[in-house]
Order: structure tokens, then C-alpha cells, then sequence
């Protein structure tokens, strides 16, 4: 009787619901004495006054006093009640999301240690993914670009939905060695926050006797000043260390090879002139390369040379047009 007061009273028949509470409580005052309180209180009367008139005698002191953990688990079971599919979803996307970020952050590598890979997870330009309008738009077409080569990965401008893509092309947070921006623009660091903190829990996760992954960031200055609130310049456990490019200059990357700096035209607002190319040179005794979509803002040149211990460059390189996102 009480079960089907509740869920008349789910279906908005709150006088009809009460009837059938209060008859459950009639019977059984210890048990349904605080549903029968909630749902007069939940249909705007006064629970002591209907209760008196339920039970036809005066409510004693002891009686008023209410259980204030016992009236909040009946109001917590009404809630339930009414949205469990809701709750159910939810549950349900929370263990997928759940498992999902368990896989990212496996210590175990999807990738093949000795080919060379370029992911060009961007997809569309600029601006576009910042302003969904509905479900089949470019949502999905932000990114970035991941190199892959001889077991070290390089993620570079991770922006819009970066993460997203990079786990769909088969990333992991074990593969990033490296990480690039090369200026400030949102659609190229989105989620830079976003990746040191899972870089942060991918090191937390691992067994205590493994060597934690420390990671080599590189930031123009403008994107150095928009997350130097973020960087931690001492020793930490999963930064190797914080570079800034300025052009002219070049660093080694973990895993080999080097990043040359090149000027580039492109007003960033935080630095206005300090956008940049940059230029990888890399050494590979096979020469692999494949290259994963097409739409992008940028072009990747390559030449191979294959003797023995061939040698293989290429660069970002900037299309010349106006400023840009």
C-alpha cells in the first residue's frame, strides 16, 4: 500500500498518494510514520496537524520531535524513487567514463616502439570547435598533433577535445614524452591543464618500485605566461623540466631528437610576436611514416634518405596569410 501511495504520488496524484500512505502508517506507525510526514510535507500541509487527524489522538512531545536523519533518508528515498533511470544513467556513464580513463592511463603502450608516426588529431581549423551547436557539428574537431617515433611521443598544441581523439586514435598517457605549444591560442592549449593532471595520476597509479615518466615541456612565452601559474620551474615528480622557445633556439627531446625554433607570423594578443614554427629533426634506422587525416592547419614536409642509418626532417610549417586562431 505504501509502495503504490509513493508511486501515485510520482505521478503527481498527491492526495490519492497520502490516502494510501496514511493507511500504511495506520497500520504500521514505526515504519511508514515518516513517508506519511515527507508526503504531507512535499504537498504543502501541515505533517503534525495530519497526523493528528490520522491517528485521532494528540501528537506527545516525544512524538513531535522528529527523527531529523530519519526524515532525511525518506526524503533521500523519494528522490531516488522518482529519478532512478536518471540515477541509473548516470551510474552507467560515470563506470564507462571510469573504465575509459583506467585504459588511458595503463601503463602498457598501443603504439609499435620502432615506426614513426605522425597523428594530425586537429581535423578542422581554429576557432570552430569552441561553439557546439548540436551533436553533428565540429564538437570532435579540435585536437592537436602527436609524433611518434623510436618509443617517445611529442604531443603538440593539444586543444579543443585533444585528449578525446588521441585516446580514440589509440594514445595512452604512457606514450607522451614530450609536450609542445607553440603559441597561446585556446584551440592549441585546451587541454594542457586537462593533460599534466592525468600525467600527474598516470605517475600516482604506477606500482611504487617503477620509475615515474618525467615529461619535457616546451612553451613559447606566451603560452609560458598563460599557464606559468601551473608550472611547478623546481623538480617535480613528472616534469623533467620547462623550456621556452625563442626563436633561433633548439633543445633535445626525451627520447632523441631535436626541436629547432623558427620565427612564424601570427599575433597570439599575450606575446603578439612570439608565435612559432618549429622544425624536428630526427634519426631512424627504418623510415616509417604515417600520416592519420588530412584537414589541418599546418603541413608536414618530410625527406627521407635511406643508407644505412637513414635520417629523416620535418617541420610544422605555418601557412603566410593574416593572424589567426
Amino acid at each position: 500500500m505504501r509502495d503504490k501511495g509513493i508511486a501515485l504520488f510520482n505521478k503527481g496524484e498527491k492526495d490519492q498518494a497520502i490516502v494510501l500512505i496514511g493507511r500504511a502508517a495506520k497500520q504500521d506507525p514505526k515504519r511508514f510514520e515518516q513517508d506519511f510526514r515527507v508526503a504531507c510535507k512535499l504537498a504543502g500541509r501541515n505533517a503534525d496537524q495530519a497526523w493528528r487527524d490520522l491517528m485521532g489522538e494528540e501528537i506527545s512531545t516525544e512524538t513531535s520531535t522528529q527523527d531529523e536523519y530519519g526524515e532525511l533518508r525518506t526524503i533521500i528515498g523519494f528522490i531516488r524513487s522518482r529519478m532512478g533511470q536518471q540515477a541509473e544513467a548516470y551510474l552507467k556513464n560515470k563506470e564507462e567514463f571510469e573504465a575509459k580513463q583506467a585504459d588511458f592511463l595503463s601503463p602498457e603502450s598501443r603504439l609499435v616502439a620502432d615506426r614513426s608516426l605522425l597523428m594530425v588529431l586537429r581535423q578542422w581549423n581554429s576557432y570552430t570547435p569552441a561553439l557546439p551547436v548540436s551533436q553533428d557539428d565540429e564538437r570532435h574537431r579540435g585536437g592537436g598533433y602527436f609524433l611518434w617515433h623510436q618509443g617517445h611521443g611529442t604531443v603538440i598544441d593539444p586543444g579543443f577535445s585533444f585528449l578525446e581523439n588521441f585516446y580514440a586514435a589509440g594514445g595512452r598517457a604512457c606514450d607522451i614524452h614530450n609536450v609542445v605549444l607553440t603559441h597561446a591560442h585556446p584551440d592549441h592549449t585546451a587541454e594542457f591543464e586537462t593533460l599534466r593532471t592525468l600525467l600527474f595520476e598516470f605517475n600516482d597509479k604506477l606500482p611504487q618500485e617503477s620509475p615515474r615518466r618525467k615529461v619535457r615541456f616546451f612553451l613559447n612565452n606566451g603560452a609560458f605566461r598563460k599557464f606559468a601559474c601551473l608550472l611547478d620551474l623546481r623538480d617535480h615528480e613528472f616534469t623533467e623540466g620547462v623550456f621556452t622557445l625563442n626563436q633561433g633556439t633548439e633543445f633535445e627531446l626525451a627520447g632523441g631528437g631535436r626541436l629547432r625554433v623558427l620565427p612564424a607570423y601570427h599575433d597570439e594578443l599575450l606575446s603578439r610576436d612570439q608565435s612559432c614554427q618549429i622544425w624536428k629533426h630526427i634519426t631512424n634506422s627504418t623510415s616509417h611514416l604515417r600520416k592519420t587525416n588530412e584537414r589541418t592547419a599546418f603541413g608536414w614536409r618530410s625527406h627521407v634518405a635511406r643508407p644505412s642509418g637513414s635520417s629523416m626532417t620535418g617541420s610544422f610549417i605555418r601557412r603566410a596569410g593574416p593572424p589567426r586562431a
